[in-house]
């Protein structure tokens, strides 16, 4: 989320070795400040109710680095001292959402992979002023680092938070109700909201079809292969994809202007978000399809803006939907030969996600 800085009340100045800087602070009204009080709000519900293994350090260095960035970019540029709230918020959405295996949950001060951390939130503020059309940024900083970071690293040096948070509880409870009232009233004032209803509903009928074709996710969080309604329940009420979908998908710089282009947006984005998600088989290919999901749409958007707007429609309505049935129907296709397969120990083992010499036999994995 972005949106310009104010200068503040009676025109506050900084002088620097004789030169005068105007100073920009954010008005109480902006809701960059809002959406602040929000992700702190759930950073530390996840630290006190789910142990979130990520310490203040490495939430700290994502900070810093893009409020430093931030800072210098607009003092060379624009000759002003800002308060970098837009930056924060591309720190905080970094901070959230990765991890690097290894760290412990109370380790408060552990730096464990600082350079992970430093790095992705660099390339996430950068990109706002490298990856540019027509005088706004192409990607949501956030999202686009965080995409570029688990691609190039992998799920050995760097993860993204569980989609799964823990089983009902008064934590997950208070976990939704922050993300949800936060989303709404934020998104109500932008005149957003309908991205994010728009991305949910299309997102969970798609992937209600990736669950019914008997797709299959493996994830640290669950002994077995987490499919059909439990597949589809878990994702579809995610905080993480809720998170997603409330303050990611509905940056005002990146999601189109018009009420009819934000709505085919969303639904773009939701059906090729399942899609994207139907061939993989792990979690962490999982959440890295979905965030991928929006670097394509955005990526995509100046050119579908130069395309006739009929083409546009016709194949946005057509092919995404077409991609999902598709799928299924290979899916059911290939149905009978799993089928055949589950008699053998060594696919038991290997269904069940290990790593090791099949030695397992089928009770063994129950």
């Amino acid at each position: 989320m972005s949106a310009h800085a104010a200068p503040a009340s009676g025109g506050l100045t900084l002088s620097v070795r004789g030169t005068t800087y105007p100073v920009l602070l954010p008005k109480l009204s902006d809701p960059r400040l809002h959406l602040a009080a929000t992700i702190t709000s759930l950073q530390v519900i996840g630290q006190v109710g789910f142990h979130f293994q990520l310490s203040i350090a490495q939430i700290l260095i994502s900070l810093a680095t893009c409020a430093v960035l931030e800072i210098a970019i607009a003092l060379r540029k624009q000759h002003v001292l800002l308060w970098p709230a837009s930056a924060l918020l591309t720190g905080n959405g970094v901070a959230f959402v990765l991890r690097v295996p290894g760290t412990a949950h109370g380790d408060w001060w552990s730096a464990r992979g600082w350079w992970i951390f430093a790095g992705t939130a660099a390339i996430a503020l950068l990109s706002k002023y490298v990856l540019v059309w027509r005088g706004t940024h192409i990607f949501n900083p956030s999202n686009i680092g965080l995409v570029i970071c688990f691609l190039a690293l992998g799920r050995t040096r760097a993860a993204p938070l569980d989609f799964w948070w823990g089983p009902m509880s008064g934590w997950l409870v208070l976990a939704l109700a922050v993300i949800v009232c936060g989303g709404f009233a934020i998104l109500l004032r932008l005149a957003l909201l309908r991205v994010a209803l728009g991305f949910w509903v299309s997102f969970a009928a798609g992937l209600a079809i990736v669950a019914a074709a008997g797709h299959a996710m493996i994830a640290r969080w669950h002994l077995r292969p987490v499919t059909g309604f439990h597949f589809w329940a878990v994702l579809v009420t995610s905080p993480e994809v809720l998170v997603f979908l409330f303050f990611m998908i509905t940056d005002p710089k990146t999601a189109p202007r018009g009420a009819r282009a934000r709505l085919v947006y969303a639904i773009s984005l939701g059906l090729g978000g399942a899609l994207l998600i139907a061939p993989t088989t792990t979690e962490f290919a999982s959440k890295v399809a979905l965030l991928g999901s929006l670097a394509i749409v955005c990526l995509a958007l100046p050119v579908l803006r130069a395309l006739p707007r009929p083409v546009v429609r016709r194949r946005l309505a057509f092919a995404l939907p077409l991609g999902l049935a598709l799928y299924a129907c290979s899916r059911r296709a290939r149905r009978p030969r799993l089928r055949r397969r589950r008699g053998s120990p060594r696919a038991s083992c290997r269904r069940s996600g290990s790593t090791t010499r099949p030695t397992c036999n089928r009770s063994s994995i129950a």
